[in-house]
C-alpha cells in the first residue's frame, strides 16, 4: 500500500489513540524507540490489523505519521549537540549528552518492530485492540510491573488478563474480540499462581510510520 493509502484508511476506518496515550512517560518514549524531549505530544496513533504482500497476516499494527520523527526526534539531536559542543568547552571527562541520545537511537533501530508502508497489502479493523474506554478503567499495577484485570465481555462472561507493561493490544478469548469487552475490574492482587487460570496477555505489535497523516490533529478523538 502507498502511504496516503494507509493514511486515508486509517482515519477513516479506525478510532485513534493519542500519542500519550500510547507512550506516555520518558521511559516508555525510549522503549518505543523515541527520544523524549520532556514535552507532551498530542499526536495520534492508529491501531489495526493487516496482510503483508506474501499473505502473511500481522495481527497488531500501530500507524503513527513521519511529523512524529520531526517532533520527538531531530528537536532533541539539536539540543543534544548544543549541549556537547558546550561540554567540550568545560573540563567534563564523562560521556556527553549524544553518548545518550545515540543509545536511544540504536534502540530504535534494533529493539522496535517495524514494518513498511510497501509491504502492506491491505489493512482492517484489530479485534485485539483495547478500546479506549477500557484502557482508562486500568488504573494501577497490581504488583511491582505487573497489572492485572477482569475483563467483562457483552454476555456477562469473565476473563482475567494481565501485562508487565503494555495496554494496546491483548489476547482474547476464543470467540470473542476486544470491541466485545464492556467494562474492565482491576484487580487488587494478582492471582498469577492459580493452577489452570488462563491469562491473556499483551500481544506484540508492529509500527508502520507513514506520510499524509496528521499526527497533530488536535480536534476530539
Amino acid at each position: 500500500m502507498q502511504d496516503k493509502e494507509i493514511a486515508d484508511f486509517v482515519t477513516l476506518n479506525v478510532d485513534p489513540l493519542s500519542i500519550d496515550e500510547w507512550i506516555g512517560s520518558p521511559k516508555t518514549y525510549e522503549r518505543h524507540g523515541f527520544i523524549p524531549d520532556g514535552t507532551h505530544q498530542s499526536g495520534k496513533l492508529y491501531r489495526c490489523s493487516g496482510y503483508l504482500s506474501d499473505g502473511t497476516y500481522l495481527p497488531c499494527i500501530i500507524v503513527v505519521g513521519s511529523q512524529l520523527l520531526d517532533e520527538l526526534v531531530l528537536p532533541q539531536l539539536n539540543r543534544m549537540r548544543s549541549e556537547e559542543k558546550l561540554l567540550e568547552l568545560s573540563d567534563y571527562k564523562g560521556p556527553g549528552p549524544l553518548f545518550e541520545t545515540t543509545a536511544m537511537i540504536k534502540r530504535a533501530f534494533t529493539k522496535v518492530n517495524r514494518v513498511s508502508a510497501k509491504a502492506i497489502d491491505s489493512l482492517e479493523s484489530c479485534p485485539f485492540a483495547l478500546p479506549r474506554e477500557r484502557r482508562e478503567e486500568i488504573t494501577m499495577e497490581t504488583s511491582l510491573g505487573w497489572t492485572q484485570f477482569t475483563g467483562v465481555m457483552g454476555d456477562g462472561a469473565k476473563f482475567e488478563f494481565g501485562t508487565s507493561w503494555e495496554t494496546l493490544f491483548f489476547d482474547m478469548p476464543a470467540g470473542y474480540s476486544a470491541s466485545d469487552l464492556v467494562s474492565v475490574l482491576p484487580d487488587k492482587t494478582g492471582a498469577t499462581s492459580i493452577a489452570g487460570l488462563k491469562i491473556f496477555r499483551e500481544r506484540p505489535h508492529f509500527v508502520c510510520i507513514v506520510d499524509h497523516l496528521d499526527t497533530n490533529d488536535k480536534s476530539e478523538t
